[in-house]
């Protein structure tokens, strides 16, 4: 059975805290945390933390999951200090709840095997701050950057050699990048512990609901029935909070659809 969870980007304009209680409050028991909230909202960053975590507290939550910041990764010794000294801050303040697993994206960086080298420190610094924790890579829409392709998740992967680095396949951003989900699937095989399911015209990440763009469902489904991912998570932007409501619903109906539950 894969776990259904919502990302709190489906309240995108509002408190990270408020979206995981909105969330939960609504009879889901697994949320994932998006940096989005944090990013688009500019509220104090620990602060916003440490009140998820009392939401969190106060439900029986089976999967919690975490997106971590990615605009400070850039592609210098320097950023990655300073991304991974954030980070730590991020893993001291949620210390009391379990994280199942952290979202990342590897450094904006082209495709090279400097690229690869900078991008296996940051990797290695990231299991130190987070004590071994499974860390999720999460595949960008850029081809002209490393991580589009599942090749370049896997090569990093086993450079590291730790089985806590695991991915995270966006099936958005695999059809704004042109990479076919199967070739995910072969390439990826059982790493792929956790999906982001949205949708898009195949240009720009709008973060649409699937199945009202230019994503194939069928094939999504496909996808699904063979990686037997241990979450999906729907990763859908809105920001009216009457119509988020519906969102939220929704999702069900979707679920329902193309997950096997």
């Amino acid at each position: 059975m894969v776990e259904v969870s919502i990302s709190t980007m489906v309240y995108l304009n509002t408190a990270p805290s408020v979206a995981v209680e909105r969330i939960l409050s609504k009879g889901y028991r697994s949320v994932e945390l998006s940096y989005d909230n944090l990013l688009y909202g500019r509220y104090d960053e620990l602060a916003e933390l440490l009140e998820v975590v009392e939401t969190i507290s106060r439900y029986s939550v089976r999967y919690f999951s975490v997106h971590l910041p990615y605009d400070t990764v850039g592609g210098t010794e320097t950023s990655i200090a300073t991304a991974l000294s954030r980070v730590s801050r991020w893993v001291k303040a949620l210390d009391r709840v379990d994280v199942e697993h952290y979202v990342v994206h590897l450094p904006r960086l082209p495709r090279s095997e400097e690229s690869l080298a900078l991008a296996t420190r940051f990797l290695e610094g990231l299991l130190e701050v987070t004590g071994g924790s499974y860390i999720a890579i999460e595949n960008t829409p850029s081809t002209s950057l490393l991580g589009a392709y599942p090749e370049d998740i896997l090569k990093v992967i086993e450079e590291v050699g730790s089985e806590a680095l695991v991915a995270c396949v966006d099936v958005g951003h695999a059809n704004i990048s042109r990479v076919t989900l199967r070739r995910f699937h072969d390439v990826l095989g059982t790493r792929i512990i956790s999906l982001h399911l949205h949708d898009n015209d195949g240009l720009s990440d709008e973060h649409a609901m699937p199945g009202t763009r230019s994503l194939d469902l069928d094939e999504l489904t496909e996808f699904i029935f063979l990686t037997k991912p241990r979450v999906a998570v729907f990763e859908v932007a809105c920001r009216d909070h009457q119509r988020c409501d519906h969102v939220v619903t929704d999702i069900r109906r979707i679920a329902l659809r193309i997950l096997p539950l």
